[in-house]
């Protein structure tokens, strides 16, 4: 009976991505799975000098738990014998990575959606990920 849940409920979730695509509204649609309690990391590329930023759009989440929230800007490694804190220095302009960390709390799939855009403007790419707790 557990393998026929299983199956009837990947169906349903390829069923989505399928529907997601063809709406047109997402550029890109990834699945994840993951256990109870399991931990995931999603990160994107964003360069803040440009203005861009990417935002979650929350969502009443059952199945997951947000942990964590950050931006880490690139640095540039500096190949002369200078201290860390100075070889190891941001570059301008150059972007980061923003990562999101959350946790399964319970079975069941959550579909997030992250946006590019700049403050009040309409998002320039849109990113799903559907994923499915087990």
């Amino acid at each position: 009976m557990k393998n026929l849940f299983k199956n009837l409920a990947l169906k349903l979730i390829l069923l989505t991505v399928i529907l997601i695509l063809l709406s047109g509204i997402s550029s890109a649609v990834s699945l994840r799975e993951l256990s109870v309690e399991e931990v995931i990391e999603i990160k994107l590329y964003e360069n803040p000098s440009t203005g861009y930023r990417w935002h979650l759009n929350e969502s009443a989440a059952e199945n997951l738990q947000l942990l964590k929230e950050e931006y880490e800007p690139l640095t540039s490694d500096s190949e002369s014998e200078e201290s860390e804190a100075e070889s190891s220095r941001q570059l301008v302009g150059q972007g980061g990575i923003k990562s999101w960390t959350f946790r399964g709390l319970e079975a069941g799939y959550q579909l997030l959606t992250f946006e590019l855009a700049r403050s009040g403007d309409e998002a320039k790419k849109t990113l799903k990920y559907l994923v499915l707790v087990e």
